[in-house]
């Protein structure tokens, strides 16, 4: 330093002051000897995985995982206008609502559509998503969603499913279903009362009463088809069959009366079966004696049938004269009977009523009615000869 200036040092010194726009020159340091950091490093890669609680809290986590379930179900269309497009038949998916309260709110709208598609695809998504209670429970508080179910299993015939529902939900007492559905494909009507039986024995306990009494009477209805050997395929025409064997001493009348009763056949019904049996068998004699009964003063006419619509029904089947004559003579209703007994010409029978009311002058105007020569014109001439005290013709006051 002492042979350069003090101007010469400071401009030759090979001590170079600090420059921001001198450019650094990185150089590499290496670690392979430090035993420290290759430790640390050798532990990082032995571990494979680390717990989730020493990289977030749990009440961290708790928030996130929240946060992405309420991005999930905002990410989900509007209920109104997923319904709107069920709706209108636009096909759409549901699977993006995963939420409970989301699916509910789906089965609420579907149901105030009142549009069967619309509800049955809501309910059949819900069925596909959650777990049978719930799906039970809350089908059990929309009747009209467990109404459209119900008929979709039926149509599928898929009965077990059926019988599970009804029992889930406390629909007891459309249980009978799960019998008459099966038993439509039954032949043998030994089969049919078997599983009767068999049904009985199971829910018996949890039927209503109605539909007890129901399948009794049904069974009693296949009793008498397997006792007589009959084939019917109601209790009516069960009925008439048995009416039938009656004519020909196959079945005694007091049996035809424990079927009716049991199966509450009115007597209307009875009545009528009865009559039709006898009128095409041409029992008309067997007719009178069941439904004209004789007493001191008038015949009197034994049937809840009206009497108006049997004696049309007689002789439209063709019933001799003389049988109309007694039914008519059995009516409560005089002049109906008047009426009837001119419109079907059961002359003696007018002529006896004109007769019996001596009136000369209506017989004499009805004799222009009956075919001359016959046997009903000579008798009302035999009656027009009579001594008897005809009515006198009222004169009119001057």
């Amino acid at each position: 330093m002492s042979n350069l200036t003090e101007d010469d040092y400071w401009k030759e010194s090979r001590l170079s002051g600090f420059s921001f726009d001198d450019d650094v020159k990185e150089e590499t340091v290496d670690y392979s000897d430090d035993t420290n950091e290759t430790l640390f490093y050798n532990s990082l890669h032995n571990t494979t995985t680390l717990p989730i609680h020493s990289v977030i809290s749990k009440k961290g986590l708790d928030c996130i995982l929240q946060d992405t379930k309420l991005a999930a179900r905002h990410s989900a269309p509007v209920v109104e206008e997923t319904i709107k497009k069920l709706f209108l038949g636009v096909p759409c998916v549901l699977d993006h609502y995963r939420d409970l309260e989301q699916k509910l709110e789906l089965l609420q709208k579907a149901c105030e559509t009142f549009d069967g598609n619309v509800i049955l695809k809501v309910v059949l998504f819900l069925r596909r998503t959650l777990n049978d209670t719930n799906f039970h429970y809350h089908i059990s508080k929309h009747k009209i969603a467990l109404n459209q179910y119900t008929n979709y299993l039926i149509s599928q015939y898929k009965f077990p499913e059926l019988h599970t529902v009804y029992m889930a939900t406390g629909s007891t007492n459309e249980l009978i279903n799960t019998f008459y559905l099966p038993a439509r494909n039954y032949t043998s009507i030994r089969k049919t009362k078997e599983e009767i039986g068999n049904f009985f024995n199971s829910l018996g306990s949890i039927v209503s009463a109605f539909n007890k009494t129901t399948l009794t009477q049904y069974q009693t209805f296949l009793d008498y088809l397997i006792k007589y050997n009959l084939t019917s395929d109601s209790p009516i025409e069960c009925l008439l069959n048995l009416f039938k064997e009656n004519v020909q001493n196959k079945v005694s009348s007091q049996d035809i009366v424990l079927y009716c009763n049991s199966l509450k056949i009115d007597t209307i019904q009875q009545h009528w079966i009865k009559i039709n049996v006898l009128v095409t068998s041409d029992l008309w004699e067997k007719l009178l004696q069941e439904f004209v009964k004789p007493n001191a003063f008038m015949k009197k006419i034994k049937c809840d049938v009206d009497v108006d619509t049997l004696v049309t029904a007689l002789h439209q089947h063709g019933a001799p004269k003389h049988i109309l004559c007694q039914f008519l003579q059995g009516m409560s209703d005089a002049d109906r009977g008047m009426h009837l007994g001119k419109k079907y010409q059961c002359h003696k029978f007018v002529i006896e009523k004109l007769v019996e009311n001596r009136d000369r002058e209506a017989l004499i105007e009805y004799k222009k009615c009956i075919p001359a020569q016959s046997e009903e014109y000579f008798y009302l001439e035999k009656e027009l000869l009579s001594d008897k005290k005809w009515k006198t013709k009222r004169r009119s006051m001057i």
